[in-house]
């Protein structure tokens, strides 16, 4: 059985190696995501281990079979894409520091392409997308045209709706 199907065990995960852990293992984080030119070395420093109890615990107070708990790779994933990343481009933003937004939107580029529902539905009406930069911008169509119903001042709208006519 997976690991995650324990809400005990996604609880450990997801707190005690996001927030502890990160901070106890890795003094100067913020510096050091700042610094990073690499997704790889920003994955590294998110690659964290639960609390020793979790090794041989997916329930609390329950001993089972030893296991090491990480952080998986769709989580560091997530947390690139929806924290890590837009930190980064802010923070550029802010201190009028351009490079740090180019490297955001690099990095962007550089991941796979989010999946979910609403992506699914983007490449049904054929428009897939490559990466995470692309899937993003997908998000924010479907937000500020789609949502408020302004699909005729919508390039992609429009051609869809006179692909319909």
């Amino acid at each position: 059985m997976e690991i995650y199907a324990y809400p005990a065990s996604q609880f450990s995960d997801h707190s005690d190696c996001t927030i502890r852990n990160l901070i106890h293992h890795s003094t100067n984080l913020f510096s050091k995501i700042l610094e990073a030119n690499q997704l790889l070395v920003i994955e590294d420093l998110l690659k964290v281990k639960a609390s020793d109890y979790w090794d041989n615990h997916y329930k609390f107070g329950r001993v089972s079979k030893t296991y090491p708990k990480t952080l998986p790779l769709e989580s560091i994933i997530l947390l690139l894409l929806n924290a890590i990343i837009p930190f980064i481009f802010v923070y550029g933003k802010i201190r009028n520091l351009p490079d740090f937004q180019d490297k955001a939107l690099a990095f962007l580029e550089n991941l796979p392409p989010e999946k979910n529902s609403i992506i699914k539905k983007w490449t049904k009406l054929g428009m897939p997308a490559r990466n995470a930069f692309e899937t993003q911008a997908l998000l924010e169509l479907k937000n500020e045209y789609c949502l408020t119903k302004k699909c005729l001042s919508c390039s992609i709208g429009g051609r869809l709706i006179s692909n319909i006519s």
